[in-house]
């Protein structure tokens, strides 16, 4: 071999040996999957991060949510949980926010005092960009609601800022067994014993506001007046008033029984009287809907106003008085009064139904010893103005107005059918589930 060539090869051969700077290259090679990977890493971390961001903020989003069912706010409850959401982190720019009640998914599909909450984000790439141009999507959902163990009331003032909303005034003697008093308003006396006389035995007093109680306030479950309370929600906001309609009866009643026959839209049998409705005797109401459409309904002299008895294959025997267009109650002193509400249809539960926007501003029911009320009164833009000895001894009585005044002396006793009758809760627990 020519001595070039043997050199050549020798110095190939040397070369190969050589690993002088192998190092230093396989350090340039390797360096960005080096750097790749703890960008990834690096990325990943705060991707994870963000997302239990987004979580909290759903969380407490929900929570927000169902403190506005509680309320009795559900229109609000969207705009209860963006607004806490953002305070949390969420931005509205970046993502979306959907607040189902009641859920839409999930164990708790389908319960109206759940808010379901959704929270999307979307989030640009930093390092990973060089490996992927796809957007990183983030998305939670929390559901939160009302615990089912909680107290229930038989008087709700629903006024936000009324004084004396909840009222005893004079000798007032009111004993009202198993249930609770509450007061939505804010005021500083939301609720008030205003006689040095009045007496109150009841479960608990709660108001949105603080209560003015004197020494004859007895509370069998309570140490006090739980003032700053949240407010507790209208049990029967959802049930639909009633449409006016149907030919009118203008005619006083007495000694006789009343049958409803107009086939109200509603699908209940239904009765109007345009001039009020005043009774003599005993009158007996048959099933249905009763509208006294302006006016008021009183009595005349010593009269009894009672429920029908129930004939084979006829309905519930239950009753539903609805008052509009500027109607009443003067259930006068004299009077017996013996009714009861509807157990099925779309007014179940309910006795007598004000209308929210035009039913008379003072609602006044006296009665005798022997009345009987079970079922709700539910006045909800009036002052419920409930007097007299009644002794509701039997059943399940509600008092639910914008204002309630107690005088005189008046017993109830609260055994309600859940249903029936629509619970008025109170010391509602609000609950993350999901």
């Amino acid at each position: 071999m020519q001595a070039p060539a043997r050199h050549a090869v020798r110095s190939l051969k040397d070369f190969r040996a050589d690993d002088r700077g192998s190092t230093a290259l396989l350090a340039g090679l390797l360096m960005p999957v080096f750097v790749g990977g703890i960008g990834l890493g690096a990325e990943t971390g705060y991707w994870y991060y963000s997302h239990r961001k987004l979580q909290h903020a759903a969380d407490v989003a929900a929570h927000a949510g169902a403190a506005r069912l509680r309320a009795g706010e559900r229109s609000l409850v969207r705009t209860a949980a963006l607004s806490v959401a953002e305070r949390s982190g969420f931005t509205p720019a970046q993502g979306t926010l959907v607040a189902n009640t009641p859920p839409l998914s999930g164990p708790n599909v389908g319960k109206p005092l759940f808010v379901e909450v959704i929270i999307t984000e979307t989030r640009p790439r930093l390092f990973t960009a060089l490996f992927s141009n796809t957007i990183v999507s983030l998305r939670t959902r929390a559901v939160a609601g009302l615990s089912a163990q909680s107290s229930a009331a038989c008087v709700l003032a629903l006024s936000r800022t009324a004084q004396q909303a909840v009222q005893l005034g004079g000798s007032t003697n009111v004993t009202l067994a198993d249930c609770d008093v509450a007061s939505n308003s804010n005021a500083a006396n939301a609720f008030e014993m205003a006689g040095a006389a009045a007496t109150m035995t009841a479960g608990c007093v709660q108001t949105v506001g603080q209560g003015l109680s004197g020494a004859n306030l007895k509370l069998t479950r309570c140490a006090q007046v739980f003032d700053n309370a949240p407010p507790v929600r209208d049990p029967y906001a959802d049930v639909p008033e009633p449409k006016v309609e149907g030919p009118c009866v203008n005619r006083s009643l007495r000694n006789e029984t009343v049958t409803p026959s107009f086939n109200h839209s509603s699908g209940v049998k239904s009765i109007r009287f345009c001039k009020g409705l005043q009774f003599q005797g005993t009158v007996l109401l048959k099933p249905g809907l009763y509208i006294i459409d302006g006016s008021e309904l009183s009595s005349n002299g010593n009269s009894t106003l009672r429920l029908a008895p129930q004939l084979p294959g006829e309905p519930s025997p239950g009753v539903t008085i609805y008052l509009t267009n500027g109607a009443g109650l003067k259930i006068a002193s004299n009077a017996e009064y013996n009714l009861g509400p509807s157990t099925t249809g779309p007014y179940k539960g309910v006795l007598f139904f004000g209308s929210r926007t035009s039913a008379a501003p003072i609602q006044q029911i006296n009665g005798t010893a022997t009345s009987r009320f079970n079922g709700a009164v539910y006045m909800p833009a009036s002052n419920i103005n409930f007097s007299g000895n009644t002794n509701l001894t039997t059943g399940c009585t509600q008092l639910i107005g914008d204002t309630v005044t107690l005088t005189g002396s008046s017993k109830f006793l609260h055994i309600c059918d859940a249903s029936v009758n629509q619970p008025i809760r109170t010391t509602e627990r609000i609950v993350l589930v999901e």
